[in-house]
């Protein structure tokens, strides 16, 4: 058998998914001449029968997305807050001071 990627003849059309940051899966492969509407049924069925899994990777990479952002958006928050309570402090510390001028 070929590697995944290398074509024992051509026309060569490969349908590829992610598996992690560094690897890749081939889920359909066609080699060799084929008319347009069947390499589009060929596609489309490839499609059909993987939409459950490409579904499930993107609400996984949605879900991820969305836990980092909301960590960033909380440690943001938490940034301000601190430096508006570091800004009210210096403000009232010279407040008094010019007060007891």
């Amino acid at each position: 058998m070929p590697e995944p990627l290398q074509p024992g003849t051509f026309p060569f059309c490969a349908v590829v998914a992610p598996v992690s940051a560094k690897s890749i899966t081939v889920l359909q492969r066609v080699e060799g001449p084929v008319t347009p509407s069947e390499l589009v049924e060929i596609l489309q069925r490839t499609i059909d029968e993987q939409r459950v899994a490409f579904r499930a990777s993107t609400a996984d990479e949605q879900a991820a997305t969305f836990t980092a952002s909301g960590a960033e958006e909380e440690e943001s928050r938490r940034s301000a807050l601190w430096l508006r309570q570091e800004q009210d402090a210096a403000y009232l510390e010279l407040l008094g001071k010019d007060q007891e001028k």
